[in-house]
């Protein structure tokens, strides 16, 4: 088993541009315990300006880890009854830049055969880097991992814009995939995005419109 360690690639001369896309993806919401943050990706993504920003610093990174771990292909996580949001979104442009294939992964359909789309077909061995946009506990992201395994492929690392520090790194460690985020809490705090008392309580992500506690 891998070492568990944490390392978030953010990089000095990326903080303005990460910090633009928390002020724009980050919100406050209210429920019944009170007041929290939440997660939506696709307000940056629907501003023109934040969206560029996105792109740039995620590519960025995405080459950085391909350099470190030479990844064949970079799967994309569907969420179910959603539709396509997100990173998602995002897949064409990615492949084209990094020139790499892709598969949604889709953990929610009972057929193997339904649960990814790819082209070319996956093959025997084939080490895939997930993509998402968050990570809380990692449940989703191993999910999509044990569909990927029952294929062949390797599934050693995954990528998210923003971990919300609610265990996934430490979950997904112990069946030895590796966490790296662009940004996470204490970047957030550090900046005065949340509060310090925040972290810890639910954190919901958006897609589509819909509020959901992310996994």
């Amino acid at each position: 088993m891998k070492e568990f360690y944490r390392e978030v690639l953010y990089e000095k001369e990326d903080i303005s541009d990460c910090l633009e896309i928390a002020d724009k993806c980050v919100g406050m919401c209210y429920y019944l315990g009170g007041i929290t943050y939440y997660w939506d990706i696709d307000n940056g993504l629907n501003d023109p300006e934040v969206c560029k920003k996105i792109e740039r610093i995620v590519l960025k990174f995405l080459r950085k880890l391909d350099e470190k771990v030479r990844f064949d292909r970079i799967g994309f996580i569907e969420h179910h009854g959603i539709g396509p949001v997100g990173v998602l979104t995002m897949k064409d442009l990615i492949a084209s830049k990094i020139n790499k294939p892709t598969v949604i992964v889709r953990p929610q359909k009972r057929l193997l055969r339904s649960a990814v789309k790819a082209y070319p077909q996956i093959t025997q061995g084939e080490n895939i880097l997930l993509f998402s946009d968050v990570a809380a506990t990692g449940v989703k992201i191993s999910e999509a991992a044990n569909v990927l395994w029952r294929f062949g492929a390797k599934v050693l690392w995954a990528l998210v814009v923003f971990d919300r520090d609610e265990g996934a790194n430490e979950n997904l460690v112990g069946i030895d995939i590796e966490l790296k985020s662009i940004l996470d809490n204490h970047l957030l705090v550090k900046y005065n995005r949340i509060k310090e008392e925040d972290i810890g309580k639910k954190v919901f992500m958006r897609l589509g419109g819909f509020a959901m506690v992310g996994e």
